[in-house]
């Protein structure tokens, strides 16, 4: 084998271990934790879920609001609301979490405008009588996180990771094949 087809295989296989390694989940979320779940990156004049949680649920519950930014400055909130106790990240620990749909919920918000917008969630609590540690304290809590409008997505899907990969393979055995013939 000479060394340009040995360059093009490794470098076709570093394309899809790369590829592979993009589309696996990373960042789950494990017990006792607060923060903030949004895409990273959505189309213009789509639609973003946010959820604002933490886990684990307080025994008095959780109150808070969420507000946006878009890149030009304008800013959106929701009113004060009461979490809904549950399991939103699904790994069996009750949290309190609350859900908007950005720009749904926030009347006269839009996604038009590329960039950047920021998401800004508070939450707190009372404090309680309980026994378990952590339940004496109340929780007061602020985070932020971000997410983008942009054209260029990232493939969400294995296969919008696999045509690229598999384009490259093709043309690596049609290379192979006909420097062969000759």
């Amino acid at each position: 084998m000479n060394k340009t087809a040995l360059y093009t295989l490794v470098a076709v296989l570093l394309m899809g271990v790369l590829a592979v390694n993009s589309t696996l989940p990373v960042g789950a979320q494990t017990a006792y934790t607060q923060g903030i779940m949004s895409p990273a990156t959505v189309l213009p004049n789509g639609s973003v879920s946010i959820t604002c949680y933490s886990e684990p649920s307080h025994p008095l519950g959780v109150k808070g609001f969420i507000r946006v930014t878009d890149p030009n400055g304008a800013v959106w909130f929701t009113p004060i609301q009461q979490f809904t106790v549950g399991d939103v990240n699904g790994n069996g620990i009750p949290d309190d979490s609350l859900t908007v749909t950005f720009p749904g919920d926030f009347p006269g918000a839009s996604t038009a405008t590329i960039g950047v917008y920021t998401i800004f969630c508070d939450l707190w609590s009372g404090p309680t009588q309980g026994t378990d540690p952590g339940e004496a304290t109340p929780i007061t809590a602020a985070f932020w996180n971000y997410f983008w409008i942009s054209f260029n997505v990232v493939p969400e899907s294995i296969i919008g990771a696999v045509a690229p990969v598999g384009a490259a393979v093709a043309a690596f055995m049609g290379y192979r094949y006909y420097s062969r013939r000759r």
